[in-house]
């Protein structure tokens, strides 16, 4: 990245199918699989290092004449964070993210004119965050013990459809017509712990159990369902008049 010991990665792949099983058979999908690893700043709020290399008096050097980090900590200035120190103490700390989108389907010629479809798609979301926020005696604002906070998160999204669809003539005109069903769900789940006071801050040790006290555990869980019947119907009379009808009833969890 831009910023000192920040950056972004993202790898992606793409299937797209389809194929013709038999004259009135045809299946196909299409799938979407990306990872990505973000680096550095996790916030865009006042306490980011841009902000900090902002507010830091200029007349305060990034290192002391001992080698350590300088800051506010001398009396009279402000609050504001050593950018630097900011970005090296948190080069490890990441948000990782695997995202699977998916649809997959099977149409099937039914002959005179109708067609019908089923079809399944799949939206799934998994990250993962750790930040380690290390002691930090050089600011106004001393941060006497460490801590690791960690978050684990979770977001599905099925989607099943079956459609039966009709195409013809109709007299002097061409009748349209679509009915069908769709059952939707969506899940998420959402892990929170973390510790304080580890007796060392190199990487390795940088695990929920390594820590001494502040034991803190927090989660939670969401969910919803949609079930839908649907119908539609468009008439077109020898390209003169247009018809169109529409009815829709859905049943869900959230009323």
């Amino acid at each position: 990245g831009i910023l000192l010991n920040t950056g972004f990665e993202r790898f992606t792949g793409r299937v797209n199918t389809n194929f013709n099983l038999k004259k009135r058979i045809r299946v196909g999908e299409n799938l979407t699989v990306s990872y990505s690893n973000k680096i550095g700043v996790a916030n865009q709020n006042t306490e980011n290092p841009v902000t900090m290399a902002i507010r830091m008096p200029s007349v305060l050097p990034v290192y002391g004449l001992d080698g350590r980090y300088a800051g506010g900590g001398i009396g009279g200035f402000n609050n504001a964070q050593n950018p630097v120190a900011a970005l090296n103490r948190g080069k490890d700390n990441d948000d990782n993210r695997l995202r699977v989108f998916g649809n997959a389907f099977m149409e099937l010629d039914l002959g005179y004119g109708i067609t019908a479809k089923s079809s399944i798609g799949i939206d799934y979301l998994a990250g993962q965050t750790s930040k380690f926020t290390a002691i930090n005696y050089e600011d106004a604002e001393v941060v006497g013990s460490n801590k690791l906070d960690q978050t684990v998160t979770t977001l599905s999204n099925y989607t099943w459809s079956n459609t039966v669809a009709y195409t013809g003539k109709v007299g002097k005109g061409e009748l349209n017509a679509l009915v069908g069903l769709e059952a939707i769900q969506s899940k998420g789940t959402y892990l929170y712990a973390s510790r304080t006071n580890y007796f060392s801050e190199d990487v390795d040790y940088r695990t929920l159990g390594v820590g001494a006290s502040g034991i803190a555990n927090d989660g939670s869980r969401t969910g919803n369902r949609l079930f839908s019947v649907f119908g539609k119907v468009d008439y077109n009379y020898d390209d003169f008049l247009l018809l169109s009808a529409t009815v829709r009833r859905d049943g869900s969890s959230r009323f």
